[in-house]
């Protein structure tokens, strides 16, 4: 995962519902002291009495408060809790103060059930709902009976429509902001939530792909030490009691020397594939001659082609020069490349190697010619697949060298590739210099 991801789904976008509801509440304490304070403006211009102004520009002050102690991340719940006790205080005096049932007091009640709806948590919702609702009820039944005084404060029809229409406009606008925010936050992070998912599927799948190619991997590994180990230990007991002539017996040891030598390559490989995935190989950068070093891997991978009496030969275009290089990894790519290129050609077969040196490039290109690589295999030649494969004498291999070469190339900002026709294949390896 990039860093741009990693910062996308980092902790703090992604949070639960006690989390989304805390955020939640900061936005409606702050709401709440916003319309505490229009609400009052509104009273003055209507003429209203001034104890209501003050009464509501009071109640704001508190729930202003309890924005900046939920912004503290402290005491979400229990603030929560006493701000609606404060309110149900301050909706009582507006009550008597206001008119009564008759007033506009009633719309604070549907603000109430949207709070205990979607902020509340536990036992403290069923109670805040139900009390909130005895507490309207008991209101509205002691003013109908006689028992409660409520002051008038309209003059006229017109004027308590007013009341009315401004108060109903200020609440909805409160409810609708409240609502949208909850619902728009929530539904952005379970959108950010299926992609995470929907990702951590394709890299469960990713590496459970991998398993099962390193299991085959160890499977072709143990299929491929056990029979050369098995057939050595077998052939020095029997040479030990003296069962071969000394003409079988140099037979016999060029066979060993040949497994052997697969054996070297393939354990190199997968050491070398090993470090790589763990990354902790520290690279072996050396000033390097250019044509010496790459005159070095010719006549090391020489002495593997002679089995085949095919011939390496060298070309370079360009001036000499001495530059520093990652030298570990652009050996192990080299030689994986000319080992394919020797395991692929027939015997007897010559294979280009080229070395291009320019002002800022240098190229090697191994070039053997042979059948085309089908291409259904072009598009997965650098994946790493655990699989068999046989040369043009059967020589056997893992699969291994060519992801290996490819993810040492790209861990290094080296640019491998290839071209096939039905002619030749070509092989080329660049590093700016």
């Amino acid at each position: 995962m990039s860093k741009e991801q990693d910062s996308l789904f980092s902790e703090d976008n992604f949070f639960g519902l006690p989390q989304l509801q805390e955020r939640v509440a900061l936005l409606f304490t702050l709401l709440a002291s916003i319309l505490m304070v229009f609400l009052a403006i509104s009273d003055f211009f209507l003429g209203l009495n001034t104890f209501l102004i003050l009464l509501k520009l009071g109640l704001a002050i508190p729930f202003l408060a309890g924005y900046f102690i939920v912004k503290s991340g402290k005491y979400y719940q229990p603030v929560l809790n006493v701000l609606l006790v404060i309110a149900h205080v301050g909706i009582y005096f507006n009550y008597i103060n206001n008119d009564g049932y008759r007033g506009p007091t009633i719309y604070t009640y549907f603000i109430l059930i949207v709070v205990f709806s979607v902020l509340l948590r536990g036992r403290a919702k069923p109670a805040w709902f139900f009390g909130s609702l005895i507490a309207y009820g008991t209101m509205f039944y002691l003013e109908v009976q006689g028992y409660l005084t409520v002051v008038r404060n309209y003059a006229d029809i017109p004027s308590l429509y007013l009341d009315h229409l401004i108060t109903i406009l200020w609440c909805s606008l409160f409810i609708y902001t409240g609502l949208y925010l909850f619902i728009s936050r929530y539904k952005k992070q379970t959108e950010q939530l299926e992609d995470l998912s929907r990702r951590q599927n394709e890299t469960l799948q990713q590496i459970q792909q991998v398993n099962e190619e390193k299991n085959r991997l160890l499977a072709l590994l143990a299929h491929d030490l056990k029979n050369p180990i098995g057939t050595l230990s077998t052939t020095l007991s029997l040479v030990d009691e003296g069962f071969f002539e000394k003409k079988e017996l140099d037979k016999i040891l060029r066979n060993l020397r040949e497994q052997s030598y697969h054996l070297n390559k393939v354990l190199n490989n997968t050491l070398s594939y090993v470090m790589t995935e763990l990354d902790t190989e520290p690279q072996q950068i050396e000033e390097v001659d250019l044509i010496g070093f790459t005159e070095e891997i010719r006549r090391a991978m020489q002495v593997q082609a002679n089995h085949k009496k095919q011939r390496l030969e060298l070309e370079v275009n360009g001036e000499n020069q001495i530059v520093p290089l990652e030298i570990n990894e652009i050996s192990i790519i080299l030689k994986n490349l000319l080992d394919n290129a020797i395991k692929f050609s027939t015997i007897g077969a010559h294979i280009f190697f080229t070395l291009e040196i320019q002002k800022d490039l240098v190229r090697w290109r191994i070039v053997n010619e042979g059948i085309e690589i089908p291409q259904e295999s072009q598009d997965e030649i650098f994946v790493f697949q655990a699989k068999t494969s046989y040369g043009t004498t059967k020589e056997k291999g893992t699969g291994l060298g060519l992801p290996l070469s490819k993810k040492i190339a790209e861990a290094n900002g080296f640019t491998l590739d290839f071209e096939s026709s039905s002619f030749k294949t070509v092989f080329f390896l660049e590093k700016s210099i």
